[in-house]
């Protein structure tokens, strides 16, 4: 009875730090003065979720007695469930890389420190969702096998598949060009408020900037996985 009160307790406890770490209106309060507390929340559980894999082993993850539900970041009004341990994984570290992004486009860019943090924010969700779309790539290669199968969160007539468009290849790309893009406007910004006089260095980072947000805008309209997104 001790036994099973314990993993009980555990339980509750793990659930707690997922409501907090998952919870819309911390994300919404993330600004221009950081957003290390919900990071710290987010970091803090993508280890407890480590631990639990561990703990449960693959072999046992369909017997968990509940699912990991998450709506779609580019179709909000889709909600998708899985068992996957690492499907819960993916999704904690994307909405790290969408805390840097609010950080960047939050931070006010009147001086130059302004503008500093905004680039390191961008460069920084640039670097998590490259690293996401790294294990994406891994597990695009590997077969459908190799990535968790997920299901629509309602009785919906959507059938099951192995990715959202969130945590597909081409839209974790997609964020990657948009925030590089996004940093290397930030750069633009800054040689101009510092009044740089070297005119090709100037349009070297505009046409750069151009280039990825061009990126960004081909992995858009170039994949069939991000047609007909929730832009409500």
């Amino acid at each position: 009875a001790a036994g099973i009160a314990r993993v009980e307790e555990d339980l509750s406890a793990f659930l707690d730090l997922r409501e907090r770490a998952t919870s819309a209106e911390a994300m919404k309060q993330v600004g221009p003065s950081g957003g290390e507390g919900l990071l710290g929340q987010l970091g803090q559980y993508v280890r407890a979720v480590c631990v639990a894999k561990h703990a449960v082993g693959v072999s046992l993850e369909d017997s968990l007695p509940f699912h990991w539900a998450w709506r779609d970041a580019f179709k909000p009004s889709l909600s998708m469930k899985s068992k996957s341990c690492d499907f819960e994984k993916m999704a904690i570290v994307f909405n790290m890389g969408a805390c840097f992004s609010r950080v960047g486009a939050t931070t006010p860019r009147s001086d130059l420190a302004g503008i500093q943090r905004a680039t390191e924010a961008f460069e920084q969700a640039a670097g998590v969702f490259h690293f996401l779309a790294q294990i994406a790539a891994r597990h695009a290669a590997s077969g459908a096998e190799a990535a968790p199968r997920l299901r629509a969160d309602s009785a919906g007539t959507e059938p099951a598949t192995s990715t959202t468009c969130d945590l597909s290849v081409a839209g974790l790309r997609m964020c990657v060009d948009l925030m590089l893009a996004q940093a290397q406007a930030c750069r633009y910004e800054l040689d101009l408020k510092q009044g740089a006089k070297d005119l090709e260095r100037i349009s070297g980072l505009a046409a750069g900037a151009a280039v990825s947000y061009r990126r960004s805008l081909t992995s858009l309209t170039g994949s069939a996985t991000l047609l007909d997104l929730d832009l409500s």
